[in-house]
């Protein structure tokens, strides 16, 4: 939000804090359109979106990087619909009209500084071709600005957006959805070796529900596999690393690599698509610090030094059924000794 006063307290009491309803109003308090709420300890206060951060892809960038000093590993923009320009003019008029003069001009400003659209396109244009993947961007074209008070259009609205979720490929958002889901973590630290660190880790998956998650990569993907960089083949993804009591998703790898060196870690669907998984292009060393494998007397918090292993699933294995002919022999054992 937009804060239009200086004095900045929180009130001593409880009751006297800003309630979330309030809160809700102001962030909804767009110019010209809804008046400005007033918060105490703040003053008036407006939607933040009215600034350079209508689309707030930069603000989300900077919390990943001071929360856990990283990149988002993907990024979902979901739009409110966008204008389809006309094109520039071919011509320059000798005398102005009414819609090149200074106060409508200054009007088509602002409405580009709130242009969210616009604002993507930028940020896209700062971001490294290797991340460009990781970037999706969903938002309906229209033919014409829609005012924020037109109450009159929201059916139009709503059969326009209706046949363009319809018409929209989200097999690459899916894709990359699913790619996301799964990130690696070492069991220790890596060994050296002539050909570099022998490194043995563990696939896991954040899904609260990692079975319905594998079933549904396999209805579109059934030979979706892990590779790392382009020729580390690390095994099909499949149930059969899933625990049938807790459902806790792990899978062992093994691979050789330089320990400062940049590993991309894919799932890949098919011939022709892959996506990183989680926290990937990123070193072993990188890795290793991030997970305090090299912390031998602990983390800096006190705290418990809790690696991949320790964290795994720990429910006991089923035991192997016996077949009916050794049953019997056994029970025939029994009645002999009696």
């Amino acid at each position: 939000m937009t804060c239009a006063g200086y004095r900045l307290y929180r009130p001593a009491k409880a009751q006297d804090e800003t309630s979330i309803c309030t809160a809700a109003r102001a962030t909804s308090a767009a110019p010209y359109y809804f008046p400005a709420k007033y918060i105490a300890g703040f003053g008036f206060v407006q939607d933040g979106g009215a600034g350079k951060h209508n689309n707030p892809v930069e603000p989300a960038e900077w919390e990943s990087r001071a929360i856990w000093q990283s990149l988002p590993d993907l990024v979902l923009s979901i739009g409110t619909g966008h204008t389809i320009s006309d094109g520039e003019a071919t011509s320059v008029p000798h005398k102005l009209g009414l819609h090149g003069r200074f106060f409508p001009r200054l009007l088509r400003l602002f409405e580009e500084i709130l242009d969210s659209e616009t604002h993507w396109r930028d940020h896209m244009k700062q971001i490294d071709e290797s991340r460009k993947d990781a970037y999706i961007r969903v938002n309906m074209a229209m033919q014409s600005v829609t005012e924020l008070d037109d109450a009159a259009r929201l059916p139009a609205i709503k059969s326009w957006s209706a046949q363009f979720l319809r018409n929209f490929d989200f097999r690459n958002t899916n894709r990359a959805m699913f790619s996301a889901s799964f990130f690696l973590e070492l069991n220790g630290l890596p060994r050296e070796d002539k050909a570099g660190c022998i490194s043995v880790g563990t696939i896991r998956c954040r899904s609260p529900d990692p079975p319905a998650l594998l079933k549904r990569i396999l209805e579109e993907y059934p030979q979706a596999y892990f590779v790392l960089d382009e020729d580390g083949y690390l095994g099909q993804i499949n149930d059969a690393h899933v625990c049938i009591m807790c459902k806790m998703y792990c899978k062992d790898v093994r691979f050789i690599r330089k320990e400062d060196q940049d590993l991309n870690l894919y799932l890949r669907f098919d011939r022709y698509h892959k996506k990183l998984v989680s926290g990937f292009p990123q070193s072993l060393s990188d890795l290793s610090r991030k997970q305090m494998l090299d912390a031998v007397f602990g983390r800096s918090d006190h705290r418990a030094l809790v690696v991949a292993p320790l964290r795994r699933c720990r429910c006991p294995k089923p035991a192997k059924r016996q077949s009916s002919d050794h049953a019997r022999s056994t029970k025939r054992r029994c009645i002999r000794t009696m």
